[in-house]
């Protein structure tokens, strides 16, 4: 498989699959949105969105990366 077709499959399917279950957490607890942006060595800025809600199948608090935008 090549670099372009893996990095379809991980954005299109397994992290869209992802945030919609994170989605549906959201929708049943209280969270937090955190935000953060920052420069890579590529002088491009990533802005990355983490959602943290405390899950109770392990009684703990979970931090999630929800999105990352450039």
């Amino acid at each position: 498989m090549r670099a372009t077709k893996a990095s379809y499959l991980v954005q299109e399917g397994i992290a869209y699959h992802e945030k919609l279950e994170i989605a549906d957490i959201c929708k049943m607890t209280k969270f937090n949105l955190i935000i953060d942006q920052s420069t890579d060595i590529s002088v491009s800025q990533v802005l990355a969105v983490v959602v943290r809600y405390f899950d109770v199948e392990k009684c703990d608090v979970v931090d999630n990366l929800l999105d990352t935008f450039c």
